[in-house]
């Protein structure tokens, strides 16, 4: 039998290997997940190892092995989860991924990727387009970008998007991310600096404290409340000290329980599991300080005969150092008051309703806010504000502010939890009317609205 020669390269891995395992376990996982072994061996191999290649050709493919569009169950609820992310702390080899290039892709919109993966260029070039690609995750080992081309700016005629440059951003505390075979450029072919396009931010501060506060946020506002979507990292690092704005973490709605105002706020309906540490950071820890002490420091809630106004500060700390603060307004409401649920629950309805509330008056013009339809919405039917207790919703569409002429056709069911509304020039105005807990008796609310016959955009999704 023939015994091939071995190169000084894996000759010398051999021996590295088995040095290290002489060290000790703690010794040799230092060593794979180091950048020089990433550099040893040049390439990340799939032949033999169980980890399949996933062929990316367009932004969709990227994006449906990044989170992904397939269903399966957690805790006894449909979930998606993306084609192989299990939300596990370890992924298997053969649960792991190369996304692979088949094709040039430019992104469409700024997107993070979560699963355990790594990306193979395969000579093709990602058009960044102005936007951010993230890969964040809790995964342990590393995360290798390669083999082509990636070109930061977007192709535009217009100057104030052709000067916008994208990034990408490496997020991952128990991993070391790699790019140093991936070339970044700019449309007219200058060759960037990798270093100053690929980030690591896993070890910066402002980032830490984020990830932190919006784990509190997900603990401390009720699910019925709608969570602010990620913030781009690029604004996490052109910011400096310890503060953070409510903004971040709690949307702006028409309160009922704060007087019907535009404010920022979240409901709370029961005792809080409140976050003390971040997983991912043995040294980061999370306090709060609820200033009329409607809550304590365990997160147990009481409750008052009317909504109540609570005050909480949460701060966020890494070896005993302050690096992250925020101040947020929380409205106390017991579920199983009949009033309190109906403050809440058309506080609720406001806060889905008022990403569409704009002013359609010309520049110039006194201000006209409406509530401005150019697609069919969902809207809630039913939503739980506790295992034992819900709101329900009755919605109308009226042509006059008189609410005298109804017009039919442009409210249907979708299921037992929500209604799909599909409003035409014929709405002037939407009235919810909302239930607690199966009572026949509720309160209205009575919203303008603006719709396009021509412009509307007939889909199932809101």
């Amino acid at each position: 039998m023939k015994i091939k020669r071995m190169s000084a390269k894996i000759l010398g891995l051999i021996l590295a290997i088995a040095l290290f395992t002489a060290a000790g376990a703690a010794s040799v996982y230092a060593f794979f997940t180091s950048d020089f072994f990433k550099k040893l061996t040049g390439k990340i191999d799939e032949n033999g190892n169980g980890i399949a290649v996933a062929e990316i050709s367009s932004f969709d493919d990227l994006w449906e092995y990044s989170i992904g569009a397939e269903e399966t169950e957690i805790n006894g609820a449909a979930a998606v989860t993306g084609k192989f992310n299990d939300f596990s702390g370890k992924t298997e080899s053969n649960g792991r991924r190369i996304l692979r290039f088949s094709a040039d892709v430019t992104l469409v919109s700024d997107l993070t990727i979560t699963a355990d993966c790594h990306i193979d260029l395969n000579g093709k070039t990602l058009y960044l387009n102005g936007h951010d690609l993230a890969i964040s995750h809790t995964y342990a080992g590393s995360f290798v970008l390669s083999g082509g081309t990636i070109r930061v700016d977007a192709a535009s005629e217009n100057e104030e998007t052709a000067s916008k440059e994208g990034k990408v951003y490496f997020d991952m505390p128990y991993a070391v991310p790699s790019s140093d075979t991936a070339v970044f450029t700019k449309s007219d072919g200058t060759v960037l600096s990798s270093s100053d396009y690929a980030i690591d931010v896993s070890k910066n501060e402002r980032v830490i404290a984020y990830h932190a506060l919006k784990a509190a946020a997900l603990k401390t506002a009720n699910y019925a409340d709608v969570i602010p979507s990620a913030v781009r990292y690029s604004e996490l690092l052109s910011q400096s000290g310890t503060e953070f704005s409510d903004s971040l973490f709690l949307s702006e709605k028409f309160c009922a329980a704060g007087g019907d105002e535009a404010e920022r706020c979240a409901f709370v309906f029961g005792d809080l599991d409140l976050p003390l540490h971040v997983g991912a950071y043995g040294d980061v820890s999370i306090e709060y300080a609820f200033e009329n002490s409607l809550i304590d420091e365990y997160g147990k809630v009481t409750f008052s005969s009317a909504v109540a106004d609570e005050t909480l500060t949460i701060g966020v700390k890494r070896a005993g150092k302050t690096i992250g603060v925020s101040t947020w307004k929380l409205h106390i409401a017991d579920p199983s008051d009949e009033s309190q649920a109906l403050s809440a629950g058309k506080s609720i309805l406001n806060a889905y309703l008022y990403r569409y509330y704009t002013n359609i008056a010309a520049a110039g013009e006194t201000p006209d806010y409406t509530y401005e339809f150019k697609r069919a919405v969902q809207l809630p039917k039913k939503i739980f504000l506790s295992a034992d207790h819900y709101v329900e919703y009755a919605y109308a569409a009226y042509s006059d502010s008189a609410l005298s002429a109804e017009v039919s056709g442009t409210i249907s069911a979708v299921d037992e939890y929500a209604v799909l509304l599909e409003p035409t020039s014929a709405v002037r105005r939407l009235t919810a009317t909302v239930y607690a807990d199966g009572k026949t008796t509720g309160e209205q609310s009575v919203y303008k609205v603006t719709a396009s016959d021509s412009g509307l955009m007939r889909t199932d999704a809101s």
